[in-house]
């Protein structure tokens, strides 16, 4: 009787656990994290285009080396158009922004003009830049996490093409070279989609004094010089990788 009663006891038991292992899991449903889109850095290549106004300056004069007294200068400007591309890459460390970039521009600031000197005849004198490029580096600190303040800095090279006539004289000094100058200036860009930054920056270029011989109509001894400087205001679209 003991023994068919502890069967029957250890049979209920095993009855319960097999149910007990039907029943479906109580566990915790599983949570996925959401996908967050990567930080933002400013770090990387990037390539873009730009465009603005151009402010060019020029002095020119031809000077008697023999009496040097004897200087007739001649200055006028021009604000135009520019438009480019740029190319670039960044690096950076915490909050502070690093990087080399280069660009070439186009000039719409071409300058001709005709002055009348109380010594001779009308002098007509003509400065022209096509193009310019820059070849820089940037120092910047990142605000707000898409904000980029930064100054800039480096070489520049543009096509110049000088010239200065004596009406009824001569074509007496002409310049048609690729000169070096320096660059200098700032701006500030800011990140408005995950991919693209926009800008607006100012840079001031100096390209020099340039003299040249007297090429022609019997004014030995007399040295032209041409001087010229640019001034960009643009904005500016990049991609960055």
């Amino acid at each position: 009787m003991k023994s068919r009663f502890l069967a029957s006891a250890s049979f209920l038991v095993l009855a319960g656990a097999a149910s007990a292992a039907d029943l479906p899991s109580r566990q915790a449903p599983v949570v996925k994290a959401p996908i967050m889109a990567p930080a933002w850095t400013w770090a990387g290549p990037y390539v873009g285009l730009n465009v603005g106004a151009a402010w060019h300056r020029a002095d020119s004069n031809y000077t008697d080396t023999d009496a040097p007294p004897n200087t007739f200068p001649s200055s006028g400007s021009r604000t135009g158009a520019t438009f480019g591309g740029q190319v670039g890459y960044n690096w950076q460390t915490q909050n502070w922004v690093v990087g080399v970039e280069a660009d070439v521009n186009w000039l719409g600031v071409d300058i001709s003009r005709s002055d009348h000197s109380p010594y001779v005849a009308p002098i007509t004198v003509s400065n022209k830049i096509p193009w310019m490029a820059t070849f820089r580096g940037r120092v910047g600190i990142a605000v707000l996490n898409n904000t980029l303040l930064y100054a800039t800095g480096g070489a520049a090279l543009a096509e110049i093409n000088s010239s200065l006539n004596i009406s009824g004289a001569c074509p007496c000094f002409t310049s048609n070279s690729t000169r070096w100058g320096w660059v200098a200036g700032g701006g500030i860009e800011y990140r408005f989609a995950q991919n693209w930054t926009a800008r607006v920056e100012a840079l001031y270029s100096d390209f020099g004094t340039k003299s040249v011989a007297e090429s022609s109509g019997g004014f030995v001894g007399y040295v032209g010089k041409f001087k010229n400087t640019v001034t960009q205001a643009r904005v500016g679209l990049n991609y960055k990788w």
